[in-house]
């Protein structure tokens, strides 16, 4: 059967997706909550997270209605997990209320999050009536009324670091941990969910105190997957971003410290007129949608600390200030459960080529294990990465540019050492001759080429003046 068969079938058999309630409670020092989601007329799901509290008993400190009003949220995000299975054309919020402009929300994080799911299902999103958000469209919900009246004081020297196994959150501890220097007072905690063992490492490896959060999906999604329902991405930093924000809350942060930068703001492919963007929830827009989404109900700071930065700068900060996190990071979804980089994939491409430059091919092949620039086997994948193909891949790699840039770099870097070019990069060749101002990215000739100047940094953030000046300085 076609997908877009499976699709038509499956909205017909299932109606409507209903969000019926939460629960949490506080027991064994953790906060447990836990969701139902009904799907119509005969699936039930009852997914849970927890996360251990803070040491100092605070019990009678903590306002519920606040906590209420997160969770229900954190339900709103984990719903999507279990409409992807069938596309429902009706969702139904039974477990609280939501405004116009609440609703309207969450029907463009439900769309933009889910357009790679939508591509490779084959899925007419953009049909009219494709899918109603249907909920009590209170002006004001009760809990967030109660948040508008009781003003709410968080520690605004207080960074939450919601950390990964790679690069990206190896940067942004490492310059929040300089700029504690300049500023004693500064409180750092990592967070993460459902931990990697490279997110494990890295947080151990950075000396930080973390808050490790236990995410279980209910066990009858895997076997409606088994058994032919759809599947697909959803915008996991969304969640991210609803869960970060609970936390902060219960350990007293104001601050929300993401390690996005401006390459995930470039799409993968246009599919129906629409641009499909695998990190849409880590793109700035998401990032902007969230702060003002979040902003009448609680002072919270939700940023991302390398928002001013390319993928280039990044790879050349990381190579400056994440030594002791070589041997341990990791960015290889394939390789996740055994802390390993496969070397096949486009996620270990993209970090082989960014960081090839500042690293060099020593370094990157104890790493590594190989040097993938000879697997011959990657030539599709390494196409998709500079824009010769209809599709970028579909992970958390940089822009068709910033490719571009270390490519030419890596070639340059191989003829002026008198080194053969290895098989990869030669099919990269005849594309990057295309590019008129690959030149623009390099010093003079030298007998091994500097590495590419990073462009300067991107205006378009939410730092503030002190975080922009700790930037600034590493320019």
């Amino acid at each position: 059967m076609a997908l877009h068969q499976a699709y038509t079938l499956l909205r017909k058999k299932h109606p409507q997706f209903i969000y019926k309630s939460f629960a949490w409670e506080l027991k064994n020092n953790q906060l447990n909550c836990n969701w139902h989601f009904h799907t119509a007329p005969n699936l039930d799901f009852h997914p849970t997270l927890s996360i251990p509290l803070p040491k100092t008993d605070q019990k009678n400190q903590f306002d519920r209605s606040i906590i209420d009003w997160l969770v229900f949220n954190i339900g709103l995000v984990e719903s999507l997990s279990y409409w992807k299975a069938t596309a429902s054309p009706e969702i139904i919020i039974k477990a609280g209320g939501l405004n116009s402009q609440q609703i309207e929300w969450w029907h463009k994080l439900l769309i933009g999050g889910m357009g790679e799911y939508f591509y490779l299902n084959k899925i007419e999103f953009t049909a009219k009536k494709f899918v109603e958000i249907v909920a009590d469209k209170h002006e004001i919900t009760k809990a967030a009324a109660t948040m508008l009246k009781n003003t709410i004081s968080l520690n605004k020297n207080a960074y939450l670091i919601p950390v990964g196994g790679g690069k990206d959150s190896i940067v942004s501890l490492e310059l929040l941990k300089l700029h504690r220097l300049q500023n004693p007072d500064l409180k750092l905690l990592a967070t993460t969910i459902n931990p990697t063992q490279a997110s494990l490492d890295v947080i151990n490896q950075s000396g930080l105190n973390s808050v490790i959060v236990t995410r279980q999906l209910d066990p009858l999604l895997l076997t409606l997957n088994q058994q032919g329902y759809l599947n697909g991405h959803t915008p996991f930093s969304a969640l991210l971003a609803f869960v970060s924000t609970l936390v902060t809350y219960l350990y007293n942060y104001q601050n929300i410290v993401l390690s996005n930068e401006q390459s995930a703001n470039e799409g993968n492919v246009r599919y129906l007129g629409q641009i499909v963007n695998h990190q849409y929830s880590k793109s700035f827009a998401f990032e902007q949608s969230f702060r003002q989404y979040i902003a009448p109900m609680m002072k919270i700071n939700y940023f991302s600390l390398l928002r001013p930065y390319g993928e280039l700068k990044i790879a050349k900060l990381f190579s400056q200030l994440g030594s002791k996190y070589f041997s341990v990071f990791r960015s290889c979804n394939r390789g996740q459960k055994t802390n390993s980089w496969c070397g096949k994939c486009s996620k270990c491409l993209f970090a082989w080529t960014i960081l090839f430059p500042y690293l060099g091919e020593q370094k990157l092949s104890t790493i590594f294990a190989h040097n993938l620039f000879k697997n011959s086997q990657l030539k599709n994948t390494i196409l998709e990465l500079i824009g010769e193909s209809n599709t970028k891949p579909f992970d958390c790699v940089g822009t068709y540019e910033e490719s571009k840039m270390a490519l030419s770099w890596a070639v340059e870097w191989y003829k002026k050492t008198n080194k053969p070019l290895p098989a990869l990069l030669q099919e990269t060749v005849p594309a990057l001759d295309k590019n008129p101002d690959k030149n623009k990215f390099f010093s003079q000739p030298q007998k091994a080429p500097q590495p590419p100047i990073p462009p300067k940094l991107n205006t378009q953030h939410f730092l503030t003046k002190d975080l922009t000046k700790l930037l600034q300085s590493y320019v």
